[in-house]
């Protein structure tokens, strides 16, 4: 069997490796040629090459396509020149003294334009231009040495920096093929760890935004709609060499630049950037506004240079670039020379990083501000200053003849620190000058006269007021990452995660913009127009911060608490409609977002609504998302010796040799970032064939040095799973939850453990994964993504019936167990499907689940992986997650404990290995029959969401607790160390109807049991703990007793000292109020429901591999001796209840668990002579032929008080006959279902003991109209 692995991106370039780790020390130092030529003989494609052929192809062009990223290099990676002389080597060239450049020596240039309109007829008709990315070289400086540069032009010869402006008309299309002539690799270093454009062949990914611009989202320059040198190769969101902007937007100010994934700031940097205007004649021309020469582009941006006049920028990602000379128009600190009139400046900062607070000799001259971005105010503004983000544009008029006849010169000085508001000040002889202007003698007349004026009123669009009524009030909240500073998401979020911001086009939106950060931050919305409405300060920040980073979420957080301090105005010279907004820090910035024109009043005149939709993101070019670390250093020869027999390819040689060049010691040409990952490299990628070469075992941890109850219990964060109109109803919405890899914490004393969890983002993910609340009755529409690697963290076994892809990726497919919910949302075993989508099941039909939520509360159900054969390595892996349907008018008058006191608790046992990985079995009971697979999986520490033996801190009061058991395999049997009751007020999806009070509770896996625990009863007045104890044997009912220091204990709760008069510090006594209820909620009874229209015999099997009890190992497990592939044979009808007598032959308890019906337990009859019996059915399988009437006659035993009700799931005992009633229709309100719950692919039911599932104790279950 060849591996099922899509090595993709993470195999990528073969010997990357090795070329990253030769840029980063001098080759003659680490003898570079040597090094190389050994890897080569393993890796390359020669002879017994351990390295597989689809990879031979780009080996060579990895080699190069990873050039050099430092622009000291004296010799680039090419074909012809592959590589660096060992003489040459890595020279780096020292940065520049930039105190040493005189100020004010190269004059301003003036910036070509190029009219993007034709004229016919005397009228503006659309044209098609031609604009490239060159290669060359530009003196930025009198005295520097030409610095190479990438730039935009018409020809190489003209390409300038910053590239020529377009000059478009309004409502005149335009034409742009944007060409690509830039080299093999780029100029400037970019970090392969930040989430980029790579393409396989080599080149500089690029593609053009048009900043500001209102046009269709295949124009608009999406970061995957890259494309290199002569369209060789492109992103996936690429469609066209040419972009047709529409120009439908207001007359204003926009500018292009590159716009490709993970380059964008280097790629500014490097120059590729420009302007663009929008005229409209028939209204600017009355406004006699300065034109023609007195009309200028004031582009500003920083830039630090090396000594040899290249730029200079950190090897590896920083959180924002910052350089000291600032130059403008591609000169560093120029002058202009203006007469004595006015001017127009269209100011923008194109830096990446910088603002700009700029003022004309500290306010000697004023600015009128008549426009900002691309639009006008509605009346200029005055102003001393302006502060410019990155990526804003200030349009002013400056009057120099209102200058004092002896000023012959003016400074534009800067005084923003960096990075913005409280950063570094600026240097008054660097980055504190801009440029200088060399005013003309009074006398001087300039040629052509000053008719110009300032205007008294600008243009007057729809206000906030006259656009239509916001339809969505959005919460966008900017975080930093508190681990690594420097990562900054929104909402949590990346580029990659799911969309979550859907506007509807032609409407507005409120977005109420929160930054958690210490950063100014320029909000940049791409084809909208918007504007500030107000800032308000937010009160006590530091703990609204601190929830909000725990919970993600401004309700929980209690938002409308917080954003009540001061209300800062919005600058006057800011009152407009924007295409980049300022966040301050501390601050909830009201954003008014028009997805329309604004300056009509319309919708877009084209489709907006397309793929690849657009972005919004902060215009600060570094702070871009980051990844972990990139590769897997060593995967080359891992997933390579997968390929082939190890002992053909001798492996551990081969191994050992890379390890030797590759590792992490002494001379080792891996950069530090890669060596982290090392090791886990070579265990990360499972095989996924039972007869590749397999590591040796790596140690198993000894929890019982982990010392219990030091990590205190989390609480999952909660998604609220529906929405609420204007009128405060609930009402439909939509989520897009993700699959994804990473490590997560079990206990304070463990190394972080590779885990796969459920999350809307990467950051955000959980083990368990995010508690949906839903509402009764309110559908829910969920995208499921996959976001899994290319293998699966953990063994799993081919010779068990698994989803196993063609092209590689991890199957996946989510069920919401015990929900009421059409086939085609169920998660049928074989629906499953792989990151993006690329593959899928047999019965995959829609990327979109519904769930109606039409299923009774108190709504205690879960959410899980299903894929067939994977469940039990997916799930212990950490796909599950709790979901909850809340019933507020059947729920509220009980008056349960809420809020902080409703608690979820989710116990799964694990096992560990001492790297902190989950230890599952490498070899199976049986490995000649199954090479991986065991009847059971049993780990001795006991997690509760997601940590090893957690504390609850609580107070002496009722609390309620939702205990679910996501084990694969053991039952718990738990009570309080002090005897303190539960009291039982539901159990799986529906409540009791009458609540019930137990000492003990016992819980099969996937059984949920919903209590009330009254602290307030605990007897010692003292702070006190007590323990959560299991005593349930594993296997259950008979296998080994639990060890009563390590799966004997769960967690601990401290209980709060009792609060008593005279106290000298006396603590306030906790409310109680709430209450148990008398009454639960008397569903439909069995006796209520339809007859039974149908008796069904179902029975339990194992499958042993000899009769010898002593010595026999199970093989498998079937229901009615038939598996998952075999015709279906329980086909009821919709609408009806059945009984089905369920008789277990094996020597083990099994959870039975049936989708989408409710059951429940009416009686458990012990078999006479079971053993007789058994052997009658192994050999005929039919039970009247056995005579079950005659063996079904033993003890009665009661189906216990807090089971009674209708269930998920259902313990099965072994040696006894099982009668459960199944409704398949509503039981809450006696109704049938409110969907066609026959359509394909029907559904299944099972054990849930995850390893018996898998293998093969599942069947289908279809229903018949």
């Amino acid at each position: 069997m060849s591996p099922r692995i899509q090595h993709l991106a993470a195999v990528l370039l073969a010997a990357v490796v090795v070329v990253t780790a030769a840029r980063d020390e001098p080759a003659a130092a680490k003898n570079y040629q040597t090094q190389w030529d050994t890897v080569m003989s393993i890796l390359n494609c020669k002879s017994d090459s351990l390295i597989p052929s689809y990879i031979c192809s780009v080996i060579s062009k990895s080699r190069w396509g990873w050039a050099s990223d430092d622009p000291n290099d004296d010799d680039e990676y090419t074909p012809d020149h592959p590589l660096p002389a060992p003489a040459a080597g890595r020279r780096r060239w020292p940065v520049m003294t930039s105190l040493n450049l005189t100020k004010y020596v190269d004059a301003l240039p003036r910036i070509a334009k190029i009219r993007g309109y034709g004229i016919r007829h005397g009228r503006p008709v659309p044209i098609k231009l031609t604009i490239g990315m060159y290669s060359k070289t530009w003196q930025f400086h009198r005295d520097m040495p030409p610095t190479p540069v990438f730039v935009y032009g018409q020809s190489l010869q003209t390409a300038t920096f910053p590239g020529p402006t377009i000059v478009a008309r309004q409502g005149v299309p335009l034409a742009v093929e944007w060409q690509n002539h830039l080299p093999d690799a780029h100029i400037l270093p970019w970090d392969p760890k930040v989430p980029t454009a790579i393409p396989k062949k080599g080149g500089v990914p690029t593609v053009v935004h048009l900043h500001g611009g209102a046009h269709p989202p295949e124009f608009d320059g999406h970061a995957f709609a890259w494309f290199t040198r002569d369209f060789a190769e492109n992103g996936s969101t690429w469609t066209r060499k040419t972009y047709t902007y529409p120009n439908v937007q207001a007359p204003g100010n926009l500018w292009y630049h590159d716009h490709a994934l993970g380059l964008t700031r280097v790629s500014l940097l490097a120059g590729l950037l420009a302007a663009y205007v929008i005229e409209k004649p028939e209204l600017e021309a009355p406004m006699s506004l300065p034109c023609g020469d007195h009309d200028l582009h004031l582009v500003i941006a920083d830039r630090e240079f090396y000594t040899n006049g290249s730029i200079s920028i950190d090897q590896e990602w920083k959180p924002e670039y910052f350089g000291l000379v600032i130059t403008v128009n591609g000169k560093a600190w120029p002058y202009l020379s203006v007469h004595r009139r006015r001017y127009r400046l269209r100011i923008l900062n194109a830096s990446n990083a910088r603002y700009f607070n700029v003022t004309l000799s500290n306010g000697a001259l004023p600015f009128t501000v008549i426009g900002s971005d691309s639009s006008y105010l509605s009346r200029p503004v005055t102003v001393s200053n302006l502060v410019l983000s990155p990526a804003e544009i200030f349009d002013v008029i400056v009057d120099f003849s209102r200058l004092p006849a002896a000023v012959t010169e003016i400074e534009m000085l800067n005084t923003a620190p960096y990075p913005f508001p409280n950063g570094t000040q600026t240097d008054p002889n660097l980055d504190g000058k801009v440029m200088l202007f060399k005013v003309a003698g009074k006398g001087k007349v300039d040629d052509m006269p000053d008719k110009s004026k300032v205007p008294e009123h600008g243009v007057p669009y729809a206000s906030v007021a006259a656009l239509p009524p916001p339809t969505t009030t959005r919460y966008i909240v900017l975080y930093e990452n508190q681990t690594a500073p420097g990562n900054l998401y929104i909402n949590g979020l990346r580029l990659e995660d799911p969309v979550t911001e859907t506007p509807k086009s032609g409407t507005t939106e409120l977005w109420q913009v929160i930054n958690l950060t210490g950063d100014n931050h320029p909000l940049h919305l791409h084809i909208a127009t918007f504007q500030a409405v107000k800032m308000t300060k937010i009160e006590g920040f530091q703990e609204f911060k601190t929830c909000m980073i725990a919970n993600n979420n401004t309700a929980t957080c209690n938002l409308t608490q917080h954003a009540v301090g001061p209300v800062v105005p919005v600058p006057e010279e800011e009152k407009t409609w924007k295409n980049a907004v300022k966040i301050p820090p501390e601050f909830m910035t009201s954003v008014v977002v028009a997805f329309r024109l604004v300056e009509a009043n319309q919708p877009y005149p084209f489709d907006a609504t397309t793929e690849p939709g657009f972005v919004y993101h902060c215009h600060m070019g570094p702070r871009i998302q980051q990844l972990a670390a990139m590769l897997l250093a060593a995967v080359v020869v891992v997933a390579a010796a997968r390929d082939e027999p190890a002992a053909a390819k001798n492996y551990q040689t081969q191994w050992d040799t890379v390890m030797s060049i590759l590792n992490c010691k002494s001379d080792s040409l891996i950069p530090s970032y890669i060596c982290s990952v090392i090791s886990k490299s070579r265990w990360g990628w499972a095989s996924d064939d039972p007869d590749d070469y397999t590591p040796a075992a790596r140690p198993l941890r000894s929890t019982a040095d982990l010392p219990k109850y030091v990590d205190p219990l989390p609480q999952m964060a909660r998604i609220q799973g529906y929405g609420i109109n204007q009128f405060g109803f609930p009402v439909p919405t939509n989520l897009t939850i993700g699959m994804y890899n990473k490590t997560w914490q079990f206990h304070r004393d463990m190394p972080p453990t590779p885990v796969f969890v459920y999350g809307q983002s990467l950051q955000t993910a959980t083990f368990p994964g995010p508690t949906i609340v839903a509402r009764y009755n309110v559908p829910l529409y969920v995208t499921w993504e996959n976001h899994l690697p290319d293998a699966h963290i953990l063994p799993w076994d081919p010779t068990v019936p698994t989803a196993i892809p063609k092209n590689g990726g991890v199957p996946t497919v989510v069920h919401l167990h015990g929900a009421a919910q059409a086939p085609d949302s169920d998660g049928h075993a074989l629906a499953w499907f792989t990151r993006d989508f690329a593959e899928n099941g047999s019965t995959w039909t829609q990327k979109t689940y519904t769930y109606p939520n039409v299923q009774p509360a108190a709504g205690n159900i879960w959410y899980h992986d299903h894929a067939l054969g994977l469940t039990r390595a997916s799930l212990l892996a950490g796909l599950l997650a709790a979901y909850i349907v809340e019933w507020p008018e059947l729920e509220m008058p009980f008056n349960l404990p809420s809020g902080e006191f409703d608690l979820h608790l989710v116990i799964a046992d694990r096992k560990f290995n001492t790297d902190g990985t989950i230890f599952m079995d490498t070899v199976g009971a049986v490995p000649s029959v199954h090479p991986q697979w065991q009847p059971e999986y049993f780990g001795e520490v006991i997690t509760v969401n997601g940590k090893a033996w957690p504390f609850q801190a609580v107070q002496r009061r009722r609390y309620r607790l939702r205990i679910l058991n996501a084990s694969n395999a053991r039952y718990l049997n738990i009570r309080f160390s002090n005897g303190l009751p539960f009291t039982v007020i539901a159990s799986d999806a529906t409540y009791l109807s009458r609540p019930v009070t137990v000492s003990n509770l016992l819980l099969s896996p996937a059984e949920i049991f919903d209590v009330i625990v009254d602290f307030s009863l605990v007897v010692n007045p003292n702070a006190t703990d007590i323990e959560l104890l299991n005593s349930a044997p594993y296997p259950f009912p008979t296998g080994t007793p639990a060890n009563a220091t390590l799966d004997g204990k769960v967690m601990a709760f401290n209980v709060s000292a009792k609060w008593q008069v005279g106290d000298d510090m006396p603590m306030q006594e906790p409310e109680n109020s709430t209450v148990v209820p008398e009454i639960g909620v008397p569903f439909a009874k069995v006796t209520a429901l339809p007859p039974t229209m149908k008796t069904r015999y179902i029975v339990l099997y194992e499958n042993m591999t000899s009769n010898d009890p002593n010595t026999a190992l199970t093989m498998n497990l079937y229901i009615n001796g038939l598996r998952l592939e075999d015709p279906p044979t329980e086909t009821p009808i919709s609408g009806t209840t059945e009984l089905w007598h369920v008789i277990n032959l094996t020597p083990d308890n099994h959870p039975l668990h049936l989708h989408l019906a409710e059951f429940q337990a009416v009686q458990m009859l012990q078999l006479v002579d079971p053993d007789m019996f058994k052997s009658c059915m192994l050999q005929h399988n039919d039970t009247f032929a056995c005579n079950l009437s005659q063996h079904a006659v033993g003890a009665l035993q009661p189906v216990p008080e807090e089971e009674k009700t209708w269930k998920n799931v259902v313990k099965i005992p072994p040696a006894y006959v099982t009668s459960v009633v199944v409704a398949f229709r509503l039981v809450h309100n006696n109704m049938p279902y409110p969907f066609d719950a026959t359509a394909a692919p029907g559904y299944v039911y099972h054990c849930h003991i995850l390893d018996h599932e898998d293998n093969a104790m599942i069947r289908p279950l279809t229903l018949l109209p």
